[in-house]
């Protein structure tokens, strides 16, 4: 789930195999399920978020919102008489 500055990840963990387990050097839960929220550092557009899990690796892409990337102001200079 994406709320403006966060990202909120649920899931469950299933009962492994003895030999899946030998693979790990340490792991947070063995099993169960578990909610984790992240803060962000930025505002992410919840509409352009992508999800991929690969090999059991969860890689997310959470693009900037428009309305929180920072803006660009245009300063025209014009010379002044008395200055100098």
């Amino acid at each position: 789930m994406i709320h403006r500055d966060s990202v909120t990840l649920s899931g469950e963990r299933q009962t492994e195999t003895e030999e899946a387990r030998r693979g790990y050097h340490r792991r947070e839960r063995r099993r169960g399920r578990f909610v984790r929220t992240v803060s962000l550092p930025f505002v992410v557009d919840p509409n352009k978020v992508e999800a991929d899990l690969v090999n059991g690796v969860l890689t997310l892409d959470l693009p900037r919102a428009e309305e929180d990337k920072p803006k660009r102001i245009h300063v025209k200079a014009s010379k002044e008489a008395g200055h100098g």
